[in-house]
């Protein structure tokens, strides 16, 4: 039980979705005991014979500087290694303070570091009012609400004893804005339904164009035509006008037009400028990263053709089976 939970924890040790957990009322008990402080333990993540991840999971112990409470510190930390943390660094870090004798947490805080992505939270549990202060807001939330570190620590002291073959404990999650998908019915998710579809409706146009926006993990954006546009702190996000949303577009177009160096659209191959100095050679989704050091200017467009061949994957042609030869009847 212990290792099967440890593995559901790693598979979402990596995620970054921000969920949160709540005890039904018809939870078995729980019984202490089922680990102390000091335990450390370690975990590989492999892919064939190449080690792709580690995780450690800790139990520390602490005290209450006002009133001398002793208390568990539950420290979760996950990377990538070798080849793996090359192509995707993951570097994440999560901290779980709870009560030693309810397992119930009251501080929780996360240090996440996803390929460019970066993102620092915490969570505070007020127990008296059912309230958890986060990053993003205050929620009320109902007794017994878990962080994900310490719903693991929770679930493996859980008393199994009478549960019986096919039966389950079952652990609710709701998400950022305390919706709490397995209390949602029929007539909540056409609610919910309708405001995604008013959500996405048009916020307005550019060329003829439709504009939407929405907030995503880089923070609010418009969208317009396939593209992307980021809306930084100077522009009131929930109060854009039309010059607003034009001023942004038309400072994306103009950014997307000065990265751009050759653009040989009868073979569909482009070359633009791209971080630190470097450049991408790009054909659908094959993608080329030049140094900085190379003398952009007079890539030809013979040698872009020459490295994306070299790029593309070869095509794997099935062998066709040759006709089975008809036996001869004997005289």
């Amino acid at each position: 039980m212990k290792n099967t939970l440890t593995f559901i924890f790693l598979l979402v040790f990596f995620s970054t979705q921000n969920l949160r957990a709540q005890l039904q009322n018809t939870q078995p008990e729980f019984k202490t005991g089922s680990f102390q402080a000091g335990e450390s333990l370690k975990y590989k993540i492999r892919y064939g014979f190449i080690t792709a991840a580690e995780a450690t999971l800790e139990v520390q112990e602490g005290k209450k500087q006002n009133n001398g409470e002793r208390y568990f510190h539950y420290i979760a930390h996950g990377k990538t290694t070798g080849s793996f943390d090359f192509l995707m660094h993951v570097k994440n870090r999560y901290d779980s303070y709870v009560d030693q004798q309810t397992l119930l947490p009251y501080q929780f805080t996360e240090n996440v570091r996803e390929g460019n992505y970066k993102r620092n939270s915490y969570a505070n549990f007020d127990r008296e009012d059912n309230k958890v202060q986060a990053s993003k807001g205050t929620y009320n939330v109902p007794a017994n609400t878990f962080d994900i570190i310490s719903l693991y620590y929770f679930a493996r002291s859980l008393d199994l004893k009478n549960i019986s073959v096919g039966e389950s404990v079952h652990m609710n999650y709701f998400l950022d804005k305390g919706e709490n998908p397995m209390s949602v019915d029929l007539e909540r998710a056409q609610v919910l339904i309708e405001a995604k579809r008013k959500a996405d409706a048009p916020v307005g146009f550019y060329q003829e164009l439709p504009i939407q926006k929405g907030v995503g993990r880089f923070g609010p954006f418009l969208k317009w035509n396939s593209m992307f546009i980021n809306v930084n702190k100077r522009y009131d996000f929930e109060n854009l006008t039309s010059l607003d949303m034009n001023e942004l577009i038309e400072e994306k177009i103009q950014k997307e037009k000065d990265k751009l160096i050759h653009d040989w659209k009868d073979i569909g191959i482009r070359v633009e400028k791209a971080r630190w100095g470097r450049f991408h050679i790009l054909k659908g989704k094959i993608r080329i990263e030049l140094p900085k050091t190379t003398n952009i200017d007079k890539i030809t467009k013979e040698e872009a053709v020459k490295m994306i061949e070299a790029k593309t994957p070869k095509r794997k042609v099935a062998k066709k089976s040759s006709p089975k030869k008809k036996a001869t009847k004997k005289k």
